[in-house]
């Protein structure tokens, strides 16, 4: 992986040019912890960050929108629960993810084979200036492998990717690193699947009870 730093000049054009080839990867931080981040579209780059992450084929992975209006956008509006334009307003930009149903217009690759999305709007200015200049959803799954503590030190992912053609943004360790909620608003009843660091009782004051 090559290294950049905050100052490095024309940061989100370099990394949106890096991105939009074939199979290319980027390390970057978020607003949870730093990010393997990838073109939803990229085929390449999706079987690439399973592999590395050793993840199972079968597991989804999360996509990034760069504004609250992606979700009409990629989403099945025709299935979209009613609860969606509420928690957005209250949430987004932040780390609440929900589950919805994928639209046509969202690549598969990153479905596991599966009908829904977990997505989300970071509270990053970074990505969202990338996301907006690439238009496009990114994947970004946590900078580990499966099963291996939360991607935080930028030196222990760059050892782990050492071998791996990419960019990594190192902005230091994140010391205080959060874990995303996820909301399953995909059936007929909107669903806490994990309790991260928006609470539950936050969520339950804008739409009501979840189910657990």
């Amino acid at each position: 992986m090559k290294g950049l730093t905050s100052e490095s000049s024309d940061l989100v054009k370099t990394l949106a040019a890096h991105l939009r080839s074939a199979g290319a990867l980027a390390v970057l931080p978020t607003d949870t912890t730093y990010g393997l981040i990838a073109r939803a579209g990229d085929a390449a780059a999706i079987r690439r960050i399973y592999q590395l992450k050793g993840r199972s084929a079968v597991k989804p992975l999360p996509c990034l929108f760069g504004a609250a209006n992606w979700v009409e956008r990629y989403c099945d509006r025709t299935q979209l629960s009613e609860h969606w334009k509420p928690l957005t307003k209250k949430f987004w930009r932040g780390p609440l993810n929900f589950v919805l149903p994928a639209g046509e217009a969202l690549p598969k690759h990153p479905l596991g084979g599966g009908q829904t999305v977990a997505c989300r709007v970071p509270d990053n200015d970074l990505l969202i200036e990338l996301l907006r200049e690439l238009d496009e959803p990114l994947v970004a799954p946590s900078a580990n492998p499966a099963a291996e503590p939360t991607g935080v030190d930028p030196q222990r992912i760059a050892h782990w990717l050492e071998a791996e053609e990419g960019l990594l943004l190192d902005v230091g360790v994140i010391s205080n690193p959060t874990t995303s909620t996820i909301i399953d608003l995909s059936g007929e009843k909107s669903r806490l699947l994990r309790e991260g660091r928006i609470a539950v009782e936050e969520i339950e004051a804008v739409i009501g009870r979840l189910e657990r």
